[in-house]
């Protein structure tokens, strides 16, 4: 049944917009469309076989159409295979008459025609049986000039995939490249150039060129040869410039949906890595590469982990939730993208997900959203200044043995939050102070206090619940509710009463006597260090 709007006529089919570009038609590329039958390995007495003498015939018609231009001086034997009176019969007698038509031959022959599409047609003859990389690009070059981009392109990719590389000087490999950035789209190129790195010949011929190579192509091919090198073959790139790496990993990802999808899954693997560090972060590509591994996985989990945690530290909740989701539905077994997204769900401070309930000091555990850290949070709604305040004196206090400000916020009405490191959590550990090392906790504490002072910031009390105790039985402040700046000036009458008072509530009744006596700081260090580690 005929469709009124198309009046039965099929629409030509345009390629997808993700899909791989469709293969353009090849007339003057005939010539390097087809693979060469003669073989020139083999030794001059072995017997030609029927397709030899086929293709044979064909190219001595040719050399004998244009025997003139060429100035061919062909012995009595070669002039009868040229005007066709005889067959092809010896292997060594027909490859020293088509060796004659050399790359100096054929260049004298093409100076001499003023046609761009007469010297098409004249290389195009030649390069079907010769190999000669000279001969090979003076064609490509013809062909550039005088067909269409779409012909020009074809006979390019074709004749790149039959040159002995082994045999092509850094100049000539210069101008293959020229040739590859001057005819190919943006998007092809990257598989072109992938393609030929699998040759071991191109690699090096390629490394040879890039000493000297144009910065222009130096931008344009050398992210591709390094991240050939670090996704396709593993390797940790040689390359100079690190930036190469970088732009390489976002070319590919530039790419075809369906190249993407083509790719070994070890390279996979390494692209989509590479592609989740890059500053040219692409989403889509990455998810396309993501999805070629099954959700069920410990590859997929792994890799899909990686990606939330970009998703997350981009602020991107909407995707990394989609993420998540799907690692739920596919792994129940694995238990933090669970956690995630009752993050995702919770209460926020900024970018901190409030966990669980304040203590009576409004302290509580959260989780820091952009790095998926475990936090102690405290939000700050005093009025004036007060926020503002807490969050300088956090600033300020880069010092050992105070728990380390990882975010905060301090708004002009007066409303705030400060995140640390959580380092532990806060309680009434002293209760198991029989379990702890006491002289040791009494002499980090001094030290802490003692660094604070001179760091300018003074407490109003050493009380043991501004503090808490690490998995290592490390001491650590994180409370500075009250505290105040001060002068930087080291007083040690201060730090005694501090410290002292510190002392009192870790060390025990028979050696809290002795503080009385002490009258400055480093004795009461002595003292803790001499007789304190009970």
């Amino acid at each position: 049944m005929r469709s009124k709007s198309t009046g039965g006529r099929r629409r030509r089919r345009r390629p997808g917009k993700d899909g791989p570009p469709q293969k353009p038609t090849i007339r003057d590329a005939a010539p390097l469309n087809v693979s060469p039958i003669l073989d020139a390995n083999k030794t001059a007495e072995e017997p030609l076989t029927a397709a030899e003498v086929k293709e044979l015939t064909e190219h001595f018609r040719f050399v004998s159409k244009h025997r003139k231009l060429l100035r061919l001086k062909p012995n009595a034997a070669e002039d009868r295979l040229l005007n066709g009176s005889q067959t092809p019969e010896h292997r060594g007698v027909c490859m020293h008459l088509l060796g004659k038509i050399d790359r100096a031959t054929v260049k004298s022959a093409v100076d001499r025609l003023e046609n761009d599409k007469d010297r098409t047609d004249l290389l195009a003859g030649v390069v079907r049986f010769s190999n000669d990389p000279a001969i090979l690009l003076a064609y490509l070059e013809a062909l550039s000039a005088s067909s269409s981009r779409t012909e020009a392109t074809a006979a390019l990719g074709l004749g790149l995939r039959r040159i002995d590389f082994s045999q092509v000087s850094a100049a000539q490999m210069r101008r293959f490249l020229e040739l590859v950035v001057e005819l190919f789209e943006f998007r092809d190129r990257p598989q072109l150039m992938l393609d030929l790195l699998e040759s071991p010949t191109f690699k090096s011929a390629f490394d040879a060129a890039a000493v000297d190579m144009p910065p222009v192509l130096a931008e344009l091919l050398g992210p591709l040869r390094a991240v050939h090198a670090a996704v396709f073959c593993g390797e940790t790139s040689q390359d100079s410039d690190p930036r190469h790496l970088q732009r390489g990993v976002a070319l590919l990802l530039q790419g075809h949906t369906a190249t993407l999808r083509s790719y070994p899954e070890g390279a996979k693997r390494r692209l989509f890595e590479l592609g989740v560090q890059g500053e040219d972060f692409d989403p889509k590509a990455l998810e396309v590469l993501l999805g070629e591994f099954p959700p069920a996985s410990r590859e997929f989990s792994s890799l899909a982990t990686f990606l939330a945690r970009e998703y997350l530290r981009r602020h991107d909740d909407s995707r990394a939730r989609a993420l998540l989701q799907k690692l739920v539905e596919h792994q129940p077994g694995f238990r933090l993208p669970g956690r995630w997204l009752a993050a995702l769900d919770a209460e926020r401070v900024g970018r901190i997900a409030l966990c669980g309930n304040p203590d009576d000091r409004g302290w509580q555990e959260g989780l820091w959203l952009d790095h998926q850290r475990p936090v102690l949070v405290r939000k700050l709604a005093a009025a004036d200044d007060t926020a503002r305040h807490t969050v300088l004196l956090h600033r300020r206090l880069l010092v050992p043995g105070v728990v380390p400000l990882l975010a905060s916020e301090a708004n002009p009405g007066g409303s705030g939050f400060v995140a640390l490191e959580m380092v532990g959590r806060p309680g009434r550990w002293w209760r198991q102070l029989d379990k702890l090392d006491r002289g040791t906790v009494a002499y980090e504490g001094v030290a802490i206090l003692a660094s604070i002072l001179r760091a300018g910031v003074r407490l109003p009390d050493s009380a043991l619940r501004r503090f808490l105790i690490d998995g290592n039985g490390r001491l650590w402040l994180f409370d500075l509710d009250g505290a105040a700046l001060a002068q930087p000036n080291f007083d040690d009458r201060a730090a005694l009463a501090l410290a002292c008072g510190f002392c009192n509530n870790i060390l025990p009744r028979s050696a809290q006597g002795a503080l009385d006596s002490l009258d400055s700081l480093s004795a009461l260090a002595q003292f803790l260090l001499l007789r304190g580690r009970l």
